[in-house]
């Protein structure tokens, strides 16, 4: 619980960042239509400064090293999951993984313009969309994990800045 309070805080900052550069709203298509037309906001650097915090905390929110604090499964079998099998541990495991699908698929929306079903731009969502899925994978392989307070230090201090920074930068303008 305390991770997820600690990495919530910079992904919201890090969301409003996207909807601020949209014109305000929350609305996904209005906020891919802006991109398209103003620029993809990570091209920005309030934008740059929001991707780079929401994709850390997107790595937290995936529960992947460094922040997998919660399950630790080298060190506690299986974490909290260990009561689980079978069909329930299957749902616990497949909405990880779901996860895993659909968060690339979410900052690709928020910071680079949505993804594009026609022409030459399907092929360019779909690098788009692999090199974020890539870049989780490589943050998640070449970190060590954290311990929690390090993981709270962490989300609390450079990525909160980071996201504030971001926030900061977006309603002045830039």
């Amino acid at each position: 619980m305390k991770l997820m309070i600690a990495y919530e805080i910079p992904f919201i900052l890090a969301v409003f960042t996207a909807v601020m550069k949209a014109g305000m709203t929350v609305n996904l298509g209005q906020i891919v239509a802006a991109g398209r037309a103003h620029g993809a906001a990570l091209w920005s650097p309030s934008g740059l400064l929001a991707f780079l915090a929401a994709l850390l905390c997107v790595q937290a929110k995936l529960g992947c090293v460094p922040f997998d604090v919660a399950e630790a499964e080298t060190e506690i079998n299986a974490g909290p999951l260990i009561e689980y099998s079978g069909p329930l541990l299957a749902i616990f495991r497949l909405t990880r993984m779901m996860l895993l699908a659909a968060a690339p698929a979410f900052l690709l929306v928020l910071f680079l313009g949505g993804i594009r079903f026609h022409g030459w731009g399907i092929a360019l969502s779909v690098l788009q969309y692999v090199l974020l899925v890539l870049l989780v994978t490589v943050i998640r392989n070449t970190n060590p994990r954290l311990r929690i307070d390090q993981a709270l230090r962490f989300f609390w201090g450079p990525v909160t800045a980071l996201a504030a920074a971001g926030f900061l930068l977006a309603a002045l303008g830039y």
